[in-house]
């Protein structure tokens, strides 16, 4: 189980929510637990430098989307 999580920029809320469950969860169900430790352990944000966020590979000054109408911006699964 890790302690820190890598996530970019754009991700960071979804870790909030994780750590939202995890937090109700281990006040929940602590009691029952063997040896009454938490049920899962608290994520923590791992947000690097570089690579936190993920550019357009046409325009290297804005996010990749998928919404962008040049397909050469970015890439797609069946590539």
């Amino acid at each position: 189980q890790a302690d820190k999580v890598p996530v970019g920029e754009d991700q960071f809320e979804h870790l909030c929510l994780a750590r939202d469950i995890c937090e109700r969860v281990n006040k929940t169900y602590k009691k029952t637990a063997p040896k009454k430790r938490n049920v899962f352990r608290m994520p923590e944000p791992l947000i690097g430098k570089q690579g936190a966020r993920v550019m357009s590979l046409s325009d290297g000054t804005s996010k990749m989307s998928k919404s962008a109408t040049n397909p050469d911006s970015r890439i797609c699964f069946t590539d």
